[in-house]
């Protein structure tokens, strides 16, 4: 029994043997510079290589320590806050709840932020829900559907209507007069490879074309791209000396090579530089910053960009012409009686007593655009015809339910009946 209540060192044949108790405050007298120099190390990180969250030992340790400040013991918060200051690392915040983020407001915000970097065609938030999205020529375009169905387009274009948005396509006004328009555009195509924007069977504004543009003189060589263009109808009969306007439409990889040379034919200057308005007199108008204008005092001729401002769709297959005619309604209203009081005076009076000619030319787009309803087939067009009309916005009539829309048929006399 002895031997069993022996201390380690004196069963080996040691001499020093452990007290049967010991006194904590002689015990703790003794260990107050080392629980000093421990609590010193520990609350200055100066001579500490690791952080707070990593010296830490493993049964105080929990996932997510380096970034998450809660996750630590409520004495080490202010430790390791300091450290990633110093480090310049700054503190992640909590995410906003998705309630907070679904609101009007906010989301408007985080798309304009968005927005940045890319330009967003006006159908973005639609094409993103349903297509993979991709970045070419500083936009963000619908690449593919997110659906494998890629049937459905083709039966769409083949049988029915498929719409496609061109609105990444840049617009150019070209204004002056009609000669000096001719002048400029033969220096930049060739009728060697077709008809020229000085053609007259574009002139007329009734009808829009394709051209292949060249640098100044360059022909052959010095390819810009083909572009769309129209040009303004005008009602005059001395078309020589009225001012004429011509839209050209261009693709995004050559938009700017194109304005570059128009600016260099007609010899124009930018407007804006020209002036002596501040900042602040420019910024008023926001159209004129979106809308950079180019204009020549001696020859009158003048270029506006009017990229990212307008909307173009192109829709193919059978039913596009019946799903325009389904779609646009014009706008009907008793203009040719003089409203009865004020409050019935609509924007539509007030257009036309500016301009009172225009009465005679909506009556007639009118009565045209009726004939064109019976058409069962775009082929049926002239190619490239171009149709002006006054309409209602397509929401007011829209149709409660998803439907199809088919040409209107005229009703055919049934001859056997007759017999």
């Amino acid at each position: 029994m002895a031997s069993a209540n022996m201390q380690f060192d004196a069963a080996v044949g040691g001499t020093v043997e452990l007290p049967p108790r010991v006194d904590q405050l002689k015990f703790a007298e003794s260990r107050t510079e080392e629980v000093f120099q421990m609590l010193l190390t520990m609350n200055s990180g100066l001579n500490q290589r690791k952080l707070m969250h990593q010296s830490l030992p493993c049964h105080m340790r929990r996932r997510a320590m380096s970034y998450n400040v809660r996750r630590l013991p409520r004495r080490f918060r202010q430790v390791h806050t300091a450290q990633f200051n110093k480090s310049g690392v700054s503190e992640k915040k909590k995410r906003p709840s998705r309630r907070y983020r679904r609101k009007p407001t906010n989301l408007l915000r985080e798309y304009e932020r968005r927005k940045r970097a890319f330009v967003w065609l006006e159908t973005h938030v639609w094409h993103a829900k349903r297509f993979h999205m991709t970045s070419r020529w500083g936009y963000k375009l619908p690449l593919a559907p997110c659906s494998k169905g890629y049937r459905s387009s083709y039966r769409a274009s083949s049988k029915h209507c498929l719409v496609h948005d061109l609105s990444y396509e840049g617009c150019v006004e070209v204004s002056g007069e009609e000669t000096r328009l001719k002048e400029g555009f033969r220096r930049l195509c060739s009728e060697r490879v077709g008809l020229t924007l000085a053609a007259k069977a574009y002139t007329a504004g009734d009808r829009a074309g394709y051209v292949w543009l060249y640098r100044d003189g360059a022909y052959p060589y010095g390819c810009l791209g083909r572009v769309r263009f129209v040009w303004r109808a005008n009602g005059s009969t001395n078309r020589q000396e009225d001012r004429r306007s011509v839209w050209i439409f261009a693709h995004p990889t050559f938009y700017r090579q194109v304005v570059e040379q128009l600016v260099k034919v007609f010899q124009l200057k930018n407007a804006l530089r020209d002036t002596n308005d501040t900042i602040e007199d420019i910024t008023r108008n926001p159209a004129d910053i979106r809308c950079p204008r180019y204009r020549s005092e001696a020859t009158g001729v003048e270029v506006v960009e009017l990229k990212d401002t307008l909307n173009r769709f192109h829709l193919a297959g059978p039913l596009s012409h019946a799903t325009i005619v389904k779609t646009f309604n014009l706008y009907k209203t008793p203009a040719t009686q003089p409203p009865s009081t004020e409050a019935h005076r609509t924007w539509y009076h007030d257009f036309l007593d500016s301009k009172p000619k225009y009465s005679k030319i909506l009556a007639q787009q009118a009565s045209y655009w009726q004939e064109l309803k019976g058409v069962t087939s775009p082929g049926e067009l002239s190619p490239g015809e171009v149709i002006a009309l006054l309409v209602q916005d397509p929401r007011l009539n829209r149709p409660l339910k998803r439907s199809k829309a088919l040409p209107q048929v005229p009703a055919r006399y049934d001859f056997s009946q007759s017999q």
